[in-house]
């Protein structure tokens, strides 16, 4: 089933918790007036809602809407663990007939986003610990993982299990250009697969998608930070010399760095 859910709304968050059951137990029959979500962190679970069927696996996360009827389909496997959030609806969730930005399927393997684990963790973390910004911080972050359920429905490239590595190492590193070999070896696949998964996804090679990546990079740095000068530029974003970054910068964007800097800063 698939539900759109207001990503601007303000989410409270009515009881959350990390739960272990080391013998089986089925899940409760309850229909409950806040969304139940669930991250199974160990073990397998069958869980039913308005006659639809999920097997809740590892790293996978079920939302149970609220207001709806869910009920045991099989006990868990011995020694589950998962992690809950008992979160209170908001007037525009609603079912959806399509994909789209906030629509997020009842089940979702989240096993290529770790991010997801760790924003119901810290929401437990908060929810436990509470202060005068605690409300304010487990809303946002609800917000947060509510947008990236809907961002993991949909492939982008932080989700790739091969390209994740790959674009986070080049990213973190632009003081240089790092060859294909080394970029497949940090993302442990083939230069052929590297390639491939490049060009599906930016329709540019590796080498292409870094200098433009640093490109846009620098033609930021020109005009936020003016006083830094063209040879500083040029070591900071891995280039050879500040007149290889020019013939490239003019390529990109039709002018010269020093350029576009007087034309930009007027």
């Amino acid at each position: 089933m698939l539900y759109k859910y207001d990503l601007s709304a303000e989410r409270t968050v009515e009881s959350c918790g990390h739960c272990y059951f080391k013998d089986p137990v089925p899940h409760p029959d309850r229909t409950l007036p806040v969304h139940d979500l669930i991250y199974m962190v160990e073990g397998e679970w069958g869980i039913g809602e308005e006659g639809r069927e999920y097997i809740l696996k590892q790293d996978s996360v079920l939302f149970l809407n609220a207001g709806l009827r869910h009920y045991p389909l099989s006990p868990c496997s011995p020694h589950t663990k998962t992690i809950f959030l008992h979160v209170y609806p908001a007037p525009g969730d609603a079912p959806a007939s399509e994909d789209g930005t906030g629509s997020i399927p009842s089940l979702t393997d989240c096993s290529a986003s770790p991010r997801i684990k760790r924003l119901f963790e810290d929401i437990v973390f908060f929810a436990d610990n509470p202060g005068p910004e605690s409300g304010v911080i487990t809303s946002c972050m609800c917000r947060l993982l509510l947008a990236h359920l809907s961002r993991v429905s949909r492939p982008t490239a932080d989700q790739d299990p091969v390209l994740y590595p790959a674009v986070k190492t080049i990213k973190e590193t632009p003081q240089r250009f790092f060859t294909e070999e080394e970029l497949a070896g940090i993302a442990g696949v083939s230069v052929k697969t590297l390639r491939k998964r490049f060009r599906d996804r930016f329709g540019l090679s590796p080498r292409a998608w870094q200098m433009r990546q640093k490109l846009h990079m620098i033609e930021s740095a020109l005009v936020t930070h003016r006083d830094i000068p063209l040879k500083a530029l040029a070591d900071n974003y891995g280039f050879c010399d500040e007149f290889y970054l020019s013939r490239c910068f003019r390529a990109r964007f039709g002018m010269p760095p020093g350029e576009y800097r007087k034309t930009h800063l007027r």
